[in-house]
């Protein structure tokens, strides 16, 4: 009897507990072929962090970003993209006031940019190698509408 109390418990134990499901990526590709590959991709500094609504609070988030240097698809100096705003769900963890290298795709044509934990995306400190090998691109000057 005790066995089967024991054995009854541990599956209880086990069944009842949810499994968190993390992000998984493959190795983004070379800099290079992320550049072709991207719709845009752009060198900005974070200057708002927007939560959406919907998913339970879990929803995406929209970033804003001041940017600093086009290396394709960006013609205004603010640019929104969004990710998952959470990191088991690839979302990437922008911080307001820090600058990065952003690596964009879209679903819908270029209206919405959305970016991930599986792109090239990383901070400014972090993309030198990136930069140095996608090039220099180019400043942006004109405001956003």
């Amino acid at each position: 009897m005790r066995y089967v109390l024991s054995l009854g418990l541990m599956a209880l134990v086990v069944f009842s507990t949810q499994s968190a499901s993390a992000c998984k990526c493959a190795p983004p590709p070379p800099a290079k072929k992320a550049l072709e590959a991207a719709q845009a991709v752009f060198l900005g500094k974070v200057i708002k962090v927007e939560k959406m609504g919907g998913n339970g609070g879990f929803g995406p988030i929209t970033v804003t970003f001041e940017v600093s240097t086009n290396y394709k698809g960006v013609k205004t100096k603010q640019v929104k993209v969004r990710t998952a705003s959470s990191g088991a769900a690839c979302g990437y963890g922008f911080a307001k006031g820090n600058s990065y290298l952003v690596y964009c795709y879209s679903s819908d044509k270029g209206k919405t940019l959305s970016t991930n934990l599986c792109t090239r995306t990383r901070s400014e400190k972090n993309a030198t190698a990136d930069i140095k090998a996608i090039g220099p691109g180019n400043a942006v000057k004109e405001k956003s509408k």
